[in-house]
Protein backbone atom coordinates (compact mmCIF):
# COMPACT_ATOMS: atom_id res chain seq x y z
CA UNK A 1 0.00 0.00 0.00
CA UNK A 2 1.39 3.55 -1.17
CA UNK A 3 2.19 6.30 1.77
CA UNK A 4 -0.54 8.47 0.23
CA UNK A 5 -3.14 5.89 0.82
CA UNK A 6 -1.84 5.35 4.19
CA UNK A 7 -2.29 8.36 5.02
CA UNK A 8 -5.74 8.79 3.80
CA UNK A 9 -6.28 6.32 6.40
CA UNK A 10 -4.62 7.97 8.78
CA UNK A 11 -6.34 11.19 8.35
CA UNK A 12 -9.94 9.17 8.34
CA UNK A 13 -8.76 7.29 11.69
CA UNK A 14 -8.48 11.05 13.31
CA UNK A 15 -12.05 11.39 13.49
CA UNK A 16 -11.52 8.63 16.33
CA UNK A 17 -7.87 8.99 17.45
CA UNK A 18 -8.27 12.72 18.44
CA UNK A 19 -4.91 12.89 20.77
CA UNK A 20 -1.64 10.81 21.76
CA UNK A 21 -2.97 9.56 24.71
CA UNK A 22 -3.28 6.19 25.27
CA UNK A 23 -6.50 4.62 24.04
CA UNK A 24 -7.06 2.71 26.98
CA UNK A 25 -7.94 5.30 29.01
CA UNK A 26 -11.10 6.41 27.61
CA UNK A 27 -12.57 2.87 27.64
CA UNK A 28 -12.16 2.05 23.96
CA UNK A 29 -11.12 -0.69 21.97
CA UNK A 30 -9.89 -0.26 18.45
CA UNK A 31 -9.01 -2.72 15.81
CA UNK A 32 -6.66 -1.05 13.21
CA UNK A 33 -3.69 -1.83 11.28
CA UNK A 34 -0.58 -1.20 12.95
CA UNK A 35 0.33 1.62 10.46
CA UNK A 36 -2.53 4.29 10.55
CA UNK A 37 -0.85 7.48 12.10
CA UNK A 38 -2.62 10.07 14.02
CA UNK A 39 -2.61 13.13 11.97
CA UNK A 40 -3.72 15.68 15.29
CA UNK A 41 -0.61 15.66 17.26
CA UNK A 42 2.36 17.67 17.89
CA UNK A 43 4.00 14.89 15.97
CA UNK A 44 3.59 12.25 13.81
CA UNK A 45 2.66 9.21 15.39
CA UNK A 46 2.24 5.35 14.74
CA UNK A 47 -0.14 3.21 16.97
CA UNK A 48 0.14 -0.02 18.44
CA UNK A 49 -2.11 -2.00 20.44
CA UNK A 50 -1.29 -4.98 22.77
CA UNK A 51 -2.86 -6.50 26.05
CA UNK A 52 -5.20 -2.92 25.87
CA UNK A 53 -2.36 -0.90 25.91
CA UNK A 54 -0.86 1.65 23.48
CA UNK A 55 2.56 2.90 22.57
CA UNK A 56 3.27 5.57 20.24
CA UNK A 57 6.71 5.81 17.86
CA UNK A 58 7.53 8.85 15.84
CA UNK A 59 7.19 8.49 11.68
CA UNK A 60 7.77 10.87 9.47
CA UNK A 61 5.42 14.20 8.43
CA UNK A 62 1.77 12.86 6.81
CA UNK A 63 1.08 14.34 3.21
CA UNK A 64 -1.27 17.33 3.08
CA UNK A 65 -4.95 16.57 2.07
CA UNK A 66 -4.60 18.18 -1.52
CA UNK A 67 -1.59 15.69 -2.29
CA UNK A 68 -4.41 12.80 -1.89
CA UNK A 69 -5.69 11.33 -5.18
CA UNK A 70 -9.86 11.10 -5.30
CA UNK A 71 -9.36 7.15 -4.45
CA UNK A 72 -7.11 7.38 -1.44
CA UNK A 73 -10.04 9.30 -0.01
CA UNK A 74 -11.78 6.92 -1.06
CA UNK A 75 -10.37 4.59 0.92
CA UNK A 76 -10.54 6.83 3.86
CA UNK A 77 -13.86 7.31 4.07
CA UNK A 78 -14.01 3.50 3.92
CA UNK A 79 -11.50 2.88 6.55
CA UNK A 80 -13.54 5.43 8.91
CA UNK A 81 -16.67 3.27 8.74
CA UNK A 82 -14.69 0.24 10.14
CA UNK A 83 -12.97 2.45 12.42
CA UNK A 84 -16.54 3.73 13.34
CA UNK A 85 -17.57 -0.06 13.46
CA UNK A 86 -14.76 -0.93 16.06
CA UNK A 87 -14.40 1.29 18.47
CA UNK A 88 -16.98 0.51 21.01
CA UNK A 89 -16.42 0.85 25.11
CA UNK A 90 -15.43 -2.24 26.56
CA UNK A 91 -18.16 -2.91 28.72
CA UNK A 92 -20.46 -3.83 25.72
CA UNK A 93 -17.49 -5.49 24.09
CA UNK A 94 -17.28 -7.96 26.85
CA UNK A 95 -20.93 -8.40 27.21
CA UNK A 96 -20.82 -6.40 30.73
CA UNK A 97 -22.91 -3.36 31.85
CA UNK A 98 -21.83 0.34 31.46
CA UNK A 99 -24.75 1.57 33.27
CA UNK A 100 -22.72 2.62 36.29
CA UNK A 101 -21.11 5.46 34.38
CA UNK A 102 -24.24 7.08 33.37
CA UNK A 103 -26.03 7.28 37.09
CA UNK A 104 -25.50 9.15 40.37
CA UNK A 105 -25.89 9.18 43.73
CA UNK A 106 -27.47 5.74 45.85
CA UNK A 107 -30.72 3.93 44.89
CA UNK A 108 -33.63 5.25 45.20
CA UNK A 109 -35.23 4.06 48.29
CA UNK A 110 -37.70 1.32 48.55
CA UNK A 111 -41.20 2.02 50.46
CA UNK A 112 -43.26 -0.86 49.27
CA UNK A 113 -42.78 -4.60 48.37
CA UNK A 114 -45.02 -6.68 46.29
CA UNK A 115 -44.31 -10.26 45.20
CA UNK A 116 -45.20 -12.34 41.99
CA UNK A 117 -45.40 -16.61 41.76
CA UNK A 118 -44.21 -17.76 38.47
CA UNK A 119 -45.71 -21.50 37.91
CA UNK A 120 -44.60 -22.86 34.42
CA UNK A 121 -40.87 -23.12 34.42
CA UNK A 122 -38.79 -26.02 32.60
CA UNK A 123 -37.58 -28.69 34.83
CA UNK A 124 -33.90 -28.61 35.26
CA UNK A 125 -32.88 -32.07 33.61
CA UNK A 126 -35.68 -34.26 32.19
CA UNK A 127 -35.85 -36.99 34.82
CA UNK A 128 -35.87 -34.17 37.73
CA UNK A 129 -39.12 -33.35 39.46
CA UNK A 130 -41.38 -30.82 38.66
CA UNK A 131 -40.63 -27.35 39.36
CA UNK A 132 -42.47 -25.92 42.45
CA UNK A 133 -44.14 -22.36 42.09
CA UNK A 134 -41.09 -20.44 42.08
CA UNK A 135 -41.36 -16.72 44.00
CA UNK A 136 -39.85 -13.04 43.16
CA UNK A 137 -40.42 -10.21 45.59
CA UNK A 138 -40.08 -6.29 43.80
CA UNK A 139 -38.71 -3.62 45.58
CA UNK A 140 -40.86 -0.65 44.81
CA UNK A 141 -39.42 2.95 44.69
CA UNK A 142 -42.59 5.15 45.37
CA UNK A 143 -40.77 8.10 45.90
CA UNK A 144 -39.17 8.09 42.73
CA UNK A 145 -41.72 6.77 40.56
CA UNK A 146 -44.81 7.35 42.74
CA UNK A 147 -47.92 7.00 39.74
CA UNK A 148 -46.66 4.03 38.41
CA UNK A 149 -46.14 3.03 41.58
CA UNK A 150 -49.74 3.06 43.18
CA UNK A 151 -51.05 1.68 39.92
CA UNK A 152 -48.65 -1.34 40.51
CA UNK A 153 -50.08 -1.63 43.91
CA UNK A 154 -53.59 -1.49 42.63
CA UNK A 155 -52.95 -4.48 39.91
CA UNK A 156 -51.48 -6.75 42.92
CA UNK A 157 -54.44 -5.77 45.20
CA UNK A 158 -57.88 -4.62 44.38
CA UNK A 159 -57.60 -4.14 40.94
CA UNK A 160 -56.44 -0.92 38.57
CA UNK A 161 -60.04 0.29 37.51
CA UNK A 162 -59.79 0.31 33.59
CA UNK A 163 -62.71 0.79 30.70
CA UNK A 164 -63.16 -1.58 28.22
CA UNK A 165 -61.61 -0.64 24.59
CA UNK A 166 -64.12 0.75 21.98
CA UNK A 167 -66.02 -2.24 20.04
CA UNK A 168 -64.18 -3.10 17.14
CA UNK A 169 -65.63 -2.94 13.62
CA UNK A 170 -64.98 -5.82 11.04
CA UNK A 171 -65.44 -6.21 7.36
CA UNK A 172 -66.51 -9.85 7.88
CA UNK A 173 -69.95 -10.85 9.68
CA UNK A 174 -68.11 -14.04 11.65
CA UNK A 175 -65.55 -11.73 12.57
CA UNK A 176 -67.56 -9.08 13.72
CA UNK A 177 -69.99 -11.44 15.92
CA UNK A 178 -66.90 -12.13 17.49
CA UNK A 179 -66.11 -8.63 18.28
CA UNK A 180 -69.54 -7.79 19.43
CA UNK A 181 -68.55 -10.98 21.93
CA UNK A 182 -65.80 -9.64 23.08
CA UNK A 183 -66.78 -6.38 23.71
CA UNK A 184 -69.90 -7.47 25.32
CA UNK A 185 -68.12 -9.66 27.95
CA UNK A 186 -66.35 -7.07 28.75
CA UNK A 187 -68.79 -4.28 29.36
CA UNK A 188 -70.30 -7.00 31.83
CA UNK A 189 -67.69 -7.04 34.14
CA UNK A 190 -65.85 -3.34 33.55
CA UNK A 191 -66.62 -2.42 37.03
CA UNK A 192 -64.44 -5.05 38.11
CA UNK A 193 -60.71 -3.68 38.18
CA UNK A 194 -57.77 -5.54 36.32
CA UNK A 195 -55.50 -7.98 38.40
CA UNK A 196 -51.92 -8.95 37.45
CA UNK A 197 -53.10 -12.76 38.85
CA UNK A 198 -53.47 -15.50 36.00
CA UNK A 199 -51.38 -12.87 33.65
CA UNK A 200 -48.53 -14.70 31.92
CA UNK A 201 -45.14 -13.81 30.89
CA UNK A 202 -45.21 -12.90 27.57
CA UNK A 203 -41.87 -12.26 26.00
CA UNK A 204 -38.56 -13.12 27.12
CA UNK A 205 -35.69 -11.80 25.25
CA UNK A 206 -32.55 -12.90 26.44
CA UNK A 207 -29.62 -11.18 28.32
CA UNK A 208 -32.06 -8.25 28.07
CA UNK A 209 -35.12 -8.46 29.57
CA UNK A 210 -38.11 -10.65 30.75
CA UNK A 211 -41.79 -8.66 30.56
CA UNK A 212 -44.69 -10.28 32.40
CA UNK A 213 -47.98 -9.52 33.26
CA UNK A 214 -50.14 -9.93 30.18
CA UNK A 215 -53.49 -10.37 31.04
CA UNK A 216 -55.77 -12.85 29.78
CA UNK A 217 -59.48 -13.78 29.54
CA UNK A 218 -61.81 -10.80 31.01
CA UNK A 219 -59.36 -8.30 31.42
CA UNK A 220 -57.51 -8.62 28.01
CA UNK A 221 -60.05 -6.51 26.07
CA UNK A 222 -59.17 -2.76 28.55
CA UNK A 223 -57.63 0.65 27.72
CA UNK A 224 -54.06 0.15 28.74
CA UNK A 225 -53.10 2.79 31.37
CA UNK A 226 -50.98 5.74 30.96
CA UNK A 227 -47.53 5.11 32.44
CA UNK A 228 -45.68 8.60 33.39
CA UNK A 229 -44.77 10.54 35.95
CA UNK A 230 -44.91 14.60 36.73
CA UNK A 231 -41.95 15.45 38.63
CA UNK A 232 -38.18 14.50 37.43
CA UNK A 233 -37.05 10.81 37.76
CA UNK A 234 -34.07 9.97 40.00
CA UNK A 235 -31.15 9.36 37.52
CA UNK A 236 -29.35 7.32 40.19
CA UNK A 237 -30.63 4.07 38.58
CA UNK A 238 -32.12 3.55 35.01
CA UNK A 239 -34.31 0.36 33.82
CA UNK A 240 -31.25 -0.96 31.87
CA UNK A 241 -29.42 -2.19 34.56
CA UNK A 242 -29.90 -6.29 35.62
CA UNK A 243 -32.85 -6.17 38.75
CA UNK A 244 -34.39 -3.46 37.91
CA UNK A 245 -38.16 -3.70 37.26
CA UNK A 246 -39.73 -0.94 34.86
CA UNK A 247 -42.22 0.33 32.78
CA UNK A 248 -42.31 1.45 29.59
CA UNK A 249 -43.83 5.01 28.99
CA UNK A 250 -47.14 6.15 27.68
CA UNK A 251 -50.07 3.53 26.92
CA UNK A 252 -48.08 0.96 24.98
CA UNK A 253 -46.46 -1.34 28.42
CA UNK A 254 -49.93 -2.86 28.84
CA UNK A 255 -50.73 -3.83 32.38
CA UNK A 256 -47.32 -5.56 33.07
CA UNK A 257 -43.69 -5.01 33.88
CA UNK A 258 -40.60 -5.68 32.54
CA UNK A 259 -37.59 -6.99 34.16
CA UNK A 260 -33.80 -6.70 32.87
CA UNK A 261 -31.82 -9.46 32.82
CA UNK A 262 -28.88 -7.49 31.27
CA UNK A 263 -27.36 -5.64 28.74
CA UNK A 264 -26.01 -7.70 25.93
CA UNK A 265 -28.36 -5.96 23.31
CA UNK A 266 -27.02 -2.75 22.91
CA UNK A 267 -30.12 -1.38 20.82
CA UNK A 268 -32.14 -3.06 23.29
CA UNK A 269 -30.49 -1.54 26.58
CA UNK A 270 -30.89 1.78 25.66
CA UNK A 271 -34.52 1.26 24.59
CA UNK A 272 -34.69 0.61 28.20
CA UNK A 273 -32.96 3.49 29.27
CA UNK A 274 -34.57 6.02 27.00
CA UNK A 275 -38.12 5.15 26.96
CA UNK A 276 -39.01 2.83 30.67
CA UNK A 277 -39.52 4.15 33.92
CA UNK A 278 -37.89 2.30 36.39
CA UNK A 279 -40.47 1.66 39.89
CA UNK A 280 -38.03 -1.10 41.54
CA UNK A 281 -35.74 -3.58 41.57
CA UNK A 282 -35.70 -7.32 42.21
CA UNK A 283 -34.73 -7.99 46.13
CA UNK A 284 -35.25 -11.64 46.08
CA UNK A 285 -35.54 -14.34 44.13
CA UNK A 286 -32.60 -13.20 41.23
CA UNK A 287 -32.30 -17.21 41.33
CA UNK A 288 -36.02 -17.02 39.53
CA UNK A 289 -35.43 -14.63 37.22
CA UNK A 290 -32.22 -15.84 35.97
CA UNK A 291 -34.22 -19.27 35.05
CA UNK A 292 -36.73 -16.74 33.20
CA UNK A 293 -33.56 -15.92 30.91
CA UNK A 294 -32.95 -19.16 30.39
CA UNK A 295 -36.18 -20.34 29.10
CA UNK A 296 -36.10 -21.22 25.31
CA UNK A 297 -38.25 -18.61 22.91
CA UNK A 298 -39.89 -18.25 19.37
CA UNK A 299 -37.34 -15.87 17.47
CA UNK A 300 -38.55 -16.47 14.43
CA UNK A 301 -42.52 -16.26 14.34
CA UNK A 302 -43.37 -16.29 10.88
CA UNK A 303 -41.77 -19.40 10.32
CA UNK A 304 -41.66 -21.23 13.02
CA UNK A 305 -44.95 -23.07 14.94
CA UNK A 306 -44.67 -22.51 18.62
CA UNK A 307 -47.42 -25.31 18.92
CA UNK A 308 -45.92 -28.13 17.33
CA UNK A 309 -42.19 -26.96 18.94
CA UNK A 310 -43.24 -27.01 22.42
CA UNK A 311 -44.98 -30.74 21.61
CA UNK A 312 -48.49 -29.36 21.09
CA UNK A 313 -50.86 -29.79 18.38
CA UNK A 314 -50.22 -28.25 14.91
CA UNK A 315 -51.81 -25.15 14.42
CA UNK A 316 -51.87 -21.99 12.61
CA UNK A 317 -49.26 -19.14 12.68
CA UNK A 318 -52.47 -16.42 12.30
CA UNK A 319 -52.84 -14.24 14.76
CA UNK A 320 -55.54 -15.76 17.36
CA UNK A 321 -58.26 -13.59 19.20
CA UNK A 322 -55.82 -12.35 22.16
CA UNK A 323 -53.18 -11.33 19.84
CA UNK A 324 -55.85 -9.50 17.71
CA UNK A 325 -57.84 -7.75 20.87
CA UNK A 326 -54.98 -7.59 23.00
CA UNK A 327 -51.81 -6.24 20.76
CA UNK A 328 -48.84 -7.42 20.23
CA UNK A 329 -47.22 -8.68 23.62
CA UNK A 330 -49.94 -11.41 22.91
CA UNK A 331 -48.68 -12.91 19.48
CA UNK A 332 -45.15 -15.10 19.16
CA UNK A 333 -42.74 -13.46 18.64
CA UNK A 334 -40.00 -14.20 21.85
CA UNK A 335 -42.60 -15.82 23.27
CA UNK A 336 -41.69 -18.77 25.54
CA UNK A 337 -42.49 -21.98 24.67
CA UNK A 338 -43.45 -23.43 27.92
CA UNK A 339 -46.64 -21.56 29.52
CA UNK A 340 -45.38 -19.53 32.40
CA UNK A 341 -48.11 -17.98 34.41
CA UNK A 342 -48.08 -15.62 37.22
CA UNK A 343 -50.52 -18.18 40.02
CA UNK A 344 -49.84 -15.37 43.22
CA UNK A 345 -49.51 -11.73 43.42
CA UNK A 346 -49.83 -9.46 46.35
CA UNK A 347 -48.22 -7.14 49.17
CA UNK A 348 -45.07 -8.38 50.22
Amino acid sequence: MTVKMKSALALAATALLCCCTTVSSFGVAIVAPDWIQTSTCSRNTRLFLSGGDSEMEELPAVPSANELSRRDWLMASLALASCQTAAVPVAWAEGGDDSSSRTTGPPPRITDKIYLTIKGLPRATADAPPEDDKRIVIGLYGEQAPQSVAQIKALVTQGLPSPCKPRAERTLQKEQLEANKVYNSCKEQEDQGVQMRYSTVWRIIPNLRVDLGAVTGKFVAREYPNWSEDGTVSTAVTANQPGVVSVRRGTESGFGLTICTGSGDRLGSEDLESNHIAVGRVVEGLDVVEALNKVPVITTAKQVNYMSVAGGNVGSNAPNRSCRYGGPMYCNENKPLVKLTVTEVGMA
